[in-house]
């Protein structure tokens, strides 16, 4: 069982995101609301990916990445933003981001 973890604000992207992966029955999504809530649930173990919003309210987007690569170096992160550009994207990626979906 793979456990995703969702840190997004928004409850409707998140609907989204449990809409796009229900039949996957080998995926378990959890969700935080806020990155300090998300952080420490990685904290507790047992993650092995995070999807990832940048703008989240109790964050600066440019340090977003970094605070989860600070919890869990080895953690895969995909960053979900509605931010298309490719500043974003090549900020993300470098700070340790796998990879950066603007798809939401």
């Amino acid at each position: 069982m793979q456990r995703i973890l969702v840190i997004e604000d928004n409850p409707a992207d998140v609907g989204l995101i449990r809409e796009a992966l229900r039949d996957e029955r080998s995926i378990e999504l959890e969700h935080a609301s806020l990155l300090q809530a998300g952080l420490a649930r990685i904290g507790d173990g047992g993650i092995d990916l995070v999807l990832l919003d940048l703008s989240l309210p109790d964050s600066e987007p440019a340090n977003t990445v970094a605070a989860v690569r600070d919890v869990e170096p080895g953690l895969p992160i995909i960053v979900l933003s509605g931010a298309a550009g490719g500043e974003v994207k090549g900020h993300s990626v470098a700070t340790g981001a796998q990879d950066f979906s603007s798809a939401l």
